[in-house]
């Protein structure tokens, strides 16, 4: 999206909030009466924030994708905040309505790899957006404080969507920066909150595009440079929470308890507040920005965010502030607390140690096995097998330690999911492809080798069912490594997941090359019936695109693995052959091509139709052969395959007719 849309979108949704948010708070001023009780008469604060940031966002350059899906589902969320703000909304239906659109958002296209499956991924965005939503809602009890503070964080957003290329969500976030700051503008001289529907709007916004945005930052270190964006929302939600678990009162009722009333009686004046409280968050969306555009050093805005929220709680805590005496946290609340640092426990300390302790097995299977193939390439059987065998020993123990339902527990856990549910992935595949190289090992013969002349064709053809089952497997593994989540893995994990899949893609190309050639090489060397091929010998002083002159000319038989030279003659003998045509038998496929009354060099420029046959169709039941390359080697003579014009689709076969003269014009008949 070009840079002045994304201005053009801050602009409109700026100026309708401005408008609007003016427009509404006057008619609510005109409609105070002399003793001061107040009636609204304009539109709610978030109302005016929801219709901005549509009009922002749709008027100028719509958003497409995931970006206009997420506007569509806050929109109705704003719409229940709007009933809220009518008729205030048991917090449990609030709740509800909150993580029900979170999971709308995950069903339309929303997506995280933070976890080790898709279960634990949903649960981690609907409690992500649940959090945020419920932290904004507890910071706007203290007036314009939640659009000050979620201005800067969702413009940061935008900044960071439009450098990658996202420009939907860039535009969502530009269009909702613009309505809160034309908001703030509009109640610079009185006071205003953003209300159940502002809140759950921005929130739901906010919450669903630090997930939506793909930073240039590479996941898992994303997480530390997009998260800090909530930091002074969460800070002042947990504050909000230890402070009413102490005192015994409800979580979610909107109290004068937070950090911006806290701050306001160290004392500082509600402007000095709301100052502080913008220049932190601008400050630390700033670091965010520059962190992912490579000119500030990862660490930098959770550091930032850290040291700001640690002032903030060492000011905070000089409040003077009348409060209730602390009669302690309840038994429940103990027993929640103790419960989840168990469960936080549990998830991370068996996975954690799972990894440590698999991962020499991992490397200990990943070194039999390159013994294993290189004890193969040498023709080792014996070693070969006895490598595989280990190598599926030590990766069958390192899937032991990894599975069970403690270490299972950790595919919860973000970062750690994925890692776990990774070395899984690796572990099986590492044991069921070092079982099928043992398998393999076991059945082939101790010695493949040409004995005498002779290639051993009926220990080809047995070994060939194995081979195209393990090309299967080698296959399956590909599309199995290619499956894996790679985004939130450790720098090590995900270099060995890259260089198995290369490795893997390599032996399974080699595997179907080897299947496929076992398939066919004992018909080629006329395992069933003795097979005859035409042999030309070239002169490379020549060189020609497929090779030189033909100097002599001969035939090769293969007969049960065997190759002879049947006959062989000068050039000379082809060229005298005359018009006859002759028969060039091909029981499988069916060529039919017409040369000259000269024999053309191979690759030279001719006019003659041997030079581009015609093929005229094929019969069934064919294993066809592929024709050799032509030698350029230093010999003045050296044999290839003809007619070159045969050899490019390389499935033909030839059979003297009755006359030993070479044909001048050939045809083929089934």
């Amino acid at each position: 999206m070009p840079e002045l849309s994304l201005v053009l979108t801050f602009v409109v949704a700026a100026s309708v909030a401005g408008l609007g948010g003016w427009l509404s708070l006057r008619a609510d001023r005109l409609a105070e009466p002399p003793e001061g009780r107040r009636r609204r008469r304009g539109p709610a604060a978030g109302t005016v924030v929801a219709f901005a940031t549509v009009a922002g966002a749709l008027g100028v350059a719509p958003p497409s994708g995931v970006a206009l899906r997420l506007v569509a589902v806050a929109i109705l969320l704003a719409g229940v905040g709007a009933l809220a703000d009518r008729r205030p909304l048991r917090p449990g239906l609030r709740v509800s309505a909150e993580a029900a659109a979170a999971t709308a958002a995950v069903l339309l296209g929303l997506e995280t790899g933070a976890t080790g499956t898709t279960i634990t991924n949903l649960a981690l965005v609907v409690g992500f957006v649940v959090v945020v939503v419920e932290s904004l809602r507890l910071l706007d009890a203290a007036p314009r404080a939640a659009a000050v503070v979620a201005a800067p964080a969702v413009a940061a957003l935008a900044a960071v969507a439009a450098a990658v290329g996202q420009d939907g969500v860039a535009a969502a976030a530009l269009a909702l920066a613009g309505g809160l700051v034309g908001l703030v503008a509009a109640g610079a001289r009185r006071p205003f909150q953003l209300g159940e529907s502002g809140c759950l709007f921005s929130g739901f916004i906010l919450a669903t595009l630090i997930v939506a945005v793909n930073p240039a930052t590479p996941a898992p270190l994303s997480l530390l440079v997009l998260l800090p964006l909530v930091a002074v929302p969460v800070l002042n939600a947990t504050v909000v929470a230890q402070d009413r678990l102490r005192r015994r009162r409800r979580l979610t009722e909107r109290r004068p308890d937070g950090l911006p009333h806290r701050l306001r009686t160290v004392p500082m004046s509600w402007w000095l507040t709301l100052l502080v409280l913008g220049v932190i968050q601008t400050s630390i969306s700033t670091l965010v920005v520059l962190t992912d555009r490579g000119m500030a050093p990862t660490g930098a805005p959770i550091s930032a965010a850290a040291l700001m929220t640690l002032l903030l709680l060492v000011v905070a805590g000089r409040s003077r502030m009348k409060r209730s005496a602390a009669v302690g946290f309840s038994r429940t609340s103990r027993l929640v607390g103790l419960g989840l640092v168990a469960a936080i426990t549990a998830a991370l300390v068996p996975a954690a140690l799972a990894l440590v302790v698999a991962r020499g097995g991992l490397v200990d299977g990943a070194g039999a096995t390159e013994r294993a193939l290189s004890a193969a390439r040498k023709g080792d059987v014996e070693a070969s097998g006895a490598a595989f065998d280990r190598a599926e020993a030590a990766f069958a123990s390192a899937a032991g330690r990894l599975d069970g339902p403690l270490v299972s527990l950790g595919l919860a856990v973000p970062v750690l999911g994925p890692n776990l549910s990774a070395a899984r992935t690796l572990s099986s595949l590492g044991e069921e492809l070092a079982s099928t190289g043992a398998t393999v090992a076991t059945s082939a013969p101790n010695d493949l080798r040409v004995a005498g002349g002779r290639v051993p064709v009926e220990e080809i053809r047995r070994l060939a069912s194995e081979l195209a089952e393990a090309a299967g497997v080698l296959r399956g593994a590909v599309s199995t490594t290619a499956g894996i989540e790679t985004a939130f893995l450790l720098p090590t994990v995900r270099d060995g997941v890259a260089d198995l899949d290369s490795r893997l893609v390599d032996a399974a190309d080699s595997a179907e090359l080897a299947a496929g050639a076992a398939a066919v090489l004992p018909g080629i060397l006329g395992a069933d019936e003795p097979r005859r091929y035409f042999l030309a010998v070239q002169n490379n002083a020549e060189l020609r695109a497929t090779g030189g002159f033909i100097g002599s000319y001969g035939e090769l038989v293969a007969e049960d693995g065997a190759l002879r030279l049947e006959r062989i003659g000068r050039s000379r003998d082809l060229n005298a052959g005359g018009p006859a045509v002759k028969d060039l038998i091909a029981p499988r496929t069916t060529w039919i091509a017409t040369a000259a009354s000269r024999w053309p060099a191979p690759g030279r420029a001719s006019t003659s139709p041997l030079t581009s046959p015609r093929w005229a169709g094929s019969s069934p039941g064919c294993t066809p052969s592929r024709a050799a390359s032509p030698s350029t080697g230093s010999s003045p003579s050296t044999p290839s395959a003809w007619p070159p014009s045969f050899a490019s689709p390389g499935r033909s076969m030839w059979t003297p007719g009755p006359s030993p003269s070479p044909p001048t014009t050939w045809s083929t008949s089934p």
